[in-house]
């Protein structure tokens, strides 16, 4: 199934408007796996289960999500 945000608004199956990110791979990341807290020099105030969202094959992410618990990745990631 292809995925498609366009203004914060999810499109399935490649029926978004012309402009639209397809989304082809995310990514659940940890802030202290990330080594984040060492660029930054703090924890992110407890958010420290991220995803990465990537458009087609970038390297890197066009869209970030922070998450007090792992519950809470899952389920937007279930949710996505």
């Amino acid at each position: 199934m292809c995925k498609c945000i366009f203004n914060n608004v999810l499109y399935l199956n490649g029926l978004c408007p012309q402009g639209g990110f397809m989304v082809t791979n995310s990514k659940k990341v940890n802030w202290f796996d990330e080594e984040l807290h060492h660029f930054y020099e703090h924890d992110n105030d407890g958010l420290i289960y991220g995803v990465y969202t990537y458009e087609h094959d970038e390297d890197f992410p066009f869209d970030v999500a922070w998450f007090k618990t792992e519950a809470e990745q899952q389920n937007y990631l279930n949710n996505f």
